[in-house]
């Protein structure tokens, strides 16, 4: 009745003494532990057996959200890394917070970059961007934040003509 997923049931209501709900454990949420609960969906969810007691994940969001979803595609391109840094799952995060975007809240909006000195999870990861709209695209490159020119000018600055402009 509980997937695998719980020792025992509770009653759910007083007035419904037929109506019961499992004590659901390893993360996992529903009246039957049927699924993962929100933010522990790194892994598709699985009945747990005696030789597969499957827990299920939290997502890695690098501290910069809470809320994800399991992507069978993500999976399958080994692109989402879990809690332990390996490219295993699909966990998508979303809401990502802190100027952060990427399946795993691990890359910053554009307008915004990296600093080399910056940990992925750190609260100020992504910092703007300080580039002349008028010379640049308005993004910058990771790790320098060294602006982005429009085709027309000449890196580093943006401040000189490439050719004629």
């Amino acid at each position: 009745m509980c997937n695998g997923h719980a020792s025992q049931c509770d009653q759910s209501s007083p007035d419904d003494a037929f109506k019961v709900s499992c004590s659901c454990q390893h993360n996992t949420c529903g009246t039957q532990c049927e699924q993962c609960c929100p933010g522990f969906q790194q892994y598709e969810w699985s009945r747990a057996t005696v030789t597969n007691p499957f827990v299920c994940e939290k997502c890695n969001c690098n501290g910069h959200s809470d809320d994800c979803y399991f992507d069978k595609a993500i999976a399958e391109k080994k692109t989402s890394m879990n809690i332990h840094g390996k490219f295993e799952g699909g966990g998508v995060c979303r809401n990502c917070q802190h100027n952060t975007t990427g399946i795993n809240c691990n890359k910053c909006l554009d307008g915004f970059y990296r600093p080399n000195n910056k940990k992925i999870d750190a609260i100020d990861v992504c910092q703007p961007c300080e580039c002349d709209l008028k010379h640049s695209t308005g993004n910058c490159y990771e790790g320098s934040g060294v602006c982005e020119c429009r085709s027309n000018y000449q890196a580093p600055n943006c401040d000189a003509c490439r050719s004629a402009c």
